[in-house]
């Protein structure tokens, strides 16, 4: 017997599912792109942002208090714009940062900012409390304190620093940190 005639074959037709649907359109393909290019430009945005954070030069805050003898405490002192104030802010300032030179920290003090006066113990000084701020982490407190010390001493010699109309700053003693 013979095997039964096969039935002509038909191709099969493989319907695919995109078949009957046109591709993406040219708008979304544009809102795509135009959204992979503010992810990025937001991510580039971020990075810069913390690579400057970190960039940024560490400085090493050290506060202090002094007692300052041969210029009188005046109330005025407390107010940022009175004469006095504006007359004695900046000298201390000037001052206590150069009080470092010829020391091992030198050129390592940036910045110095009077954060306040109040009357000393007999009236007859003022006591300013100070922050020092160094580009370079200094060996140890008592070394920065010691070289602070010595160059007061130094810059305030025999003669002290006049301040007209207000007296002349003869010594300074740092109190306390």
């Amino acid at each position: 017997m013979e095997p039964p005639a096969a039935a002509p074959a038909t191709p099969a037709v493989v319907k695919t599912a995109r078949e009957g649907q046109e591709g993406p359109s040219k708008d979304s393909w544009a809102r795509a792109a135009l959204g992979m290019v503010l992810a990025g430009t937001l991510l580039a945005a971020a990075a810069g942002i913390l690579l400057a954070c970190l960039a940024q030069p560490q400085e090493f805050p050290f506060e202090h208090v002094a007692e300052l003898h041969g210029l009188p405490f005046h109330s005025s002192l407390l107010q940022s714009g009175s004469d006095y104030c504006r007359a004695l802010t900046p000298l201390l300032e000037q001052l206590f940062l150069s009080s470092f030179r010829n020391s091992s920290l030198e050129g390592s003090c940036s910045r110095c900012s009077i954060l306040q006066y109040r009357k000393g113990n007999n009236g007859s000084s003022v006591v300013v409390h100070f922050c020092l701020w160094f580009s370079v982490e200094p060996p140890s407190p008592s070394t920065e304190e010691a070289a602070l010390r010595r160059g007061l001493e130094v810059a305030l010699g025999d003669a002290g620093l006049a301040l007209p109309g207000f007296g002349a700053l003869s010594s300074a003693t740092i109190t306390r940190r």
